[in-house]
Parts: structure tokens; C-alpha cells; sequence
């Protein structure tokens, strides 16, 4: 993975904020600031051109470009599994591999077909926080 986000270069700094204030239903923005994702020393992702989804009561998801995730850490699910969620549809499930050997299963999702008002966040992959 390049030091480098590939998307965009331009990042800004990220505001506080509080959930109960967040949107029903979601709230769906392209994110200002770099978000970098790190599992045991190494990073899966990186990015400046995140797409947040902001939930009342929820912390947000911050959706990222499959361009700004290293692919060979982030694959398929060994433990197929979706959900589904009234706003955005229809989730799959994948697993991050960490250096040490160590699988995180279930550990980042995506929604490979969103409803329309999340189109926004397809082809992006999500890590829990």
C-alpha cells in the first residue's frame, strides 16, 4: 500500500461531534479528513475520499473506496454471513488478515447493491471502529 492515499491528497481536520444529534434516517457525506485503518501493525486502508454514514444513537461508519484498501488483507468472509438493513439494504461480510497470522472474522462489511439514497457507499468497504 502506497504511504499515500491514491483518492485524494487533500485532507482536513475532523470536527466533534455528538450522536444524539445525528439524522433519521442516516445521514450520508463524503469525508474532508484522512481515515487510516491499522490492525496489528500494518494498514488495511487509507484514505481521504471516505463516505460517513451518520445514524441518531449510532457512531458513524465511515465507507471506504476499495481504490484505498489493501485487498490482500481484506477478503471475503471465511464465515459467509449478511444482514440487512432497512436504509441501506442487503450487507456482506469480510475478514481482515493481520501479519501475525491472526483473522478478524466478520470484521468489515459492505453493501454490494445499496438502496438508492446510499448509492453513494457502493463499492466502499466499512471496518468497525
Amino acid at each position: 500500500m502506497a504511504a499515500e492515499p491514491r483518492s485524494s491528497p487533500r485532507c482536513e481536520p475532523r470536527p466533534t461531534e455528538n450522536v444524539v444529534d445525528f439524522p433519521r434516517p442516516p445521514q450520508v457525506k463524503p469525508v474532508p479528513w484522512r481515515i487510516r485503518v491499522e490492525h496489528g501493525g500494518a494498514v488495511v486502508a487509507e484514505t481521504c475520499a471516505a463516505i460517513r454514514v451518520a445514524e441518531t444513537h449510532h457512531a458513524p461508519t465511515y465507507y471506504i473506496p476499495l481504490a484505498d484498501i489493501d485487498l490482500e488483507r481484506v477478503v471475503p468472509s471465511c464465515e459467509p454471513h449478511s444482514t440487512f438493513c432497512e436504509w441501506k439494504g442487503l450487507a456482506t461480510y469480510w475478514d481482515v488478515l493481520v501479519p501475525d497470522g491472526d483473522r478478524l472474522v466478520r470484521a468489515a462489511w459492505s453493501y454490494p447493491e445499496p438502496t438508492e439514497a446510499f448509492t453513494a457507499i457502493k463499492g466502499c468497504r466499512v471496518r468497525r471502529r
